[in-house]
């Protein structure tokens, strides 16, 4: 299985992780280029780790036991593609809220 199978499979398996994590990451960019602050991206990511985990939680209460089996059967852990999308989810957010404290810099 090649680099572009694994990433269309952890696409596949974590959709709504990222699409609910690039919601929380746009509004808080648009707010962070409203007021840019440092107070603020601290304040962006204490609130981050609770809507993933809640995100997280219903993500995988939902998630049918026969969708797991199916990666299980391509060789693939379920939870190894729940931490990258988790990973790529909070990349993505300090990637978005570090160019905007960059670009328009922030109050001590």
């Amino acid at each position: 299985m090649g680099l572009k199978d694994r990433i269309f499979l952890t696409w596949n398996y974590g959709k709504w992780l990222f699409l609910t994590g690039a919601v929380y990451n746009l509004v808080c960019t648009g707010l962070m280029l409203r007021d840019v602050s440092y107070a603020g991206f601290v304040d962006a990511f204490i609130v981050k780790v609770p809507v993933a985990a809640v995100t997280l939680l219903l993500f995988l209460s939902a998630k049918s036991r026969d969708a797991n089996f199916f990666y299980i059967d391509l060789g693939l852990s379920p939870r190894r593609l729940i931490i990258r999308s988790l990973v790529i989810d909070f990349l993505m957010f300090f990637i978005l809220l570090t160019t905007v404290l960059l670009v328009n810099g922030g109050e001590a």
